[in-house]
């Protein structure tokens, strides 16, 4: 089982490019983000229940249960990084299927800029995340990933998506969250008052009502 503290925001595709022009800029971040290969997941559709995310992750054997453990465990203030920190739990099995004619595919595209947050700051470390996928190098017992996705919906439509995703132990996912949320804030991040604050079985909740 995974432990994450997390936040994300949503918003339709324009024609701006600037938060991912801030996210990937080695001269705002002091070097480049991560590009994990793109993939497709295929999510179980369930309504608009909010609390529970099961999927196919591509690249990945079984199936990932992702369940909501607090819906507002802390509010977090870091302009423009701002709203409710949810906690969340992960589990994978192999001994589950899911029928393909009730789930959606979703494609994603994502930069991500990984944080280490087991000494007393939060150090970013996203040289190291390819190591990680490969295996080749362990990922620290407490950390922060913030990624910035491009979404391809099931009908096609593009979204985007800004995320913060802590892990480690119960007693410290908040804390390291809000500390790397910080840091960003610092380095100066577009506005986000478009965006919307949600999770991704509530975003996907929310387009499938709209005939997704």
């Amino acid at each position: 089982m995974l432990i994450t503290a997390e936040i994300r925001w949503f918003w339709p595709d324009d024609a701006s490019t600037s938060r991912l022009d801030w996210f990937v800029s080695s001269q705002r971040h002091g070097g480049p983000p991560a590009e994990p290969a793109a993939r497709v997941d295929r999510y179980l559709v369930d309504g608009v229940q909010p609390e529970l995310g099961i999927k196919l992750r591509g690249g990945r054997s079984g199936v990932e249960i992702k369940g909501l453990v607090d819906a507002r465990a802390a509010v977090l203030s870091s302009p423009p990084f701002d709203g409710a920190i949810e906690i969340w739990s992960k589990w994978w099995t192999v001994d589950i299927g899911l029928d393909a004619g009730r789930t959606v595919e979703v494609e994603k595209r994502r930069w991500v800029r990984a944080f280490d947050s087991t000494g007393p700051k939060p150090v970013e470390v996203s040289e190291l995340v390819s190591a990680w996928y490969l295996g080749t190098a362990e990922m620290p017992a407490r950390g922060c990933n913030v990624e910035v996705t491009r979404v391809a919906g099931p009908e096609g439509e593009v979204w985007w998506t800004i995320g913060f995703e802590a892990y480690g132990a119960l007693s410290t996912v908040v804390e390291d969250l809000v500390a790397v949320a910080g840091v960003m804030a610092v380095r100066r991040p577009p506005e986000m008052s478009d965006a919307v604050c949600q999770s991704y079985p509530a975003w996907l909740g929310s387009i499938v009502d709209q005939g997704a």
